[in-house]
């Protein structure tokens, strides 16, 4: 009976140990997310301090590569024939505010009236083992809009290990 415990345990610590070295040789790939089947209202103006859409907060397994994927359906109205109206989005790292990097802009005319605009925005950075990182889905809008909301925004932060 001692031998066969013994056997079986040998044999357990022996598939424990492959299998961590077979862990290794592939890629780490983990994941975390934001989102919400609602729309949210944009009412701010300010980059500084604009409307927050999602927010995720990953800690690195190890040193690798975040790659963070922002998506909403953006709507809004224009209230000047001569000026466009806008809508602003930024995703960010560590930050309440837009960083210009990693910002785009809508523009709408005032002749058409209500706009409606799928958006996508994705950044990739590094990532130290054991770091922790926040990255937020941000929107403003511009003067001239008005009625501006994302529907159904969603964020999604994905680690690699290696590059390929």
């Amino acid at each position: 009976m001692n031998n066969i415990f013994l056997l079986t345990l040998s044999i357990f610590i022996s598939s424990f140990f492959l299998m961590s070295n077979q862990a290794k040789a592939t890629p780490e790939v983990a994941l975390d997310f934001s989102q919400t089947s609602s729309t949210i209202e944009i009412d701010t103006l300010s980059t500084a301090s604009p409307n927050v859409l999602r927010t995720v907060t990953v800690v690195c397994p190890e040193a690798g590569f975040t790659v963070a994927t922002a998506n909403a359906l953006f709507q809004f109205s224009v209230s000047h024939p001569s000026f466009p109206g806008t809508i602003a989005y930024s995703l960010t790292r560590n930050s309440t505010s837009f960083q210009s990097a990693h910002q785009h802009n809508i523009f709408g005319r005032y002749v058409d009236d209500f706009h409606v605009f799928p958006a996508t925005i994705q950044r990739i950075d590094s990532c130290n083992d054991g770091q922790s990182v926040t990255y937020r889905f941000l929107a403003t809008r511009g003067t001239f809009s008005f009625d501006a909301s994302a529907r159904q925004p969603n964020l999604v932060v994905v680690f690699y290990r290696d590059r390929i």
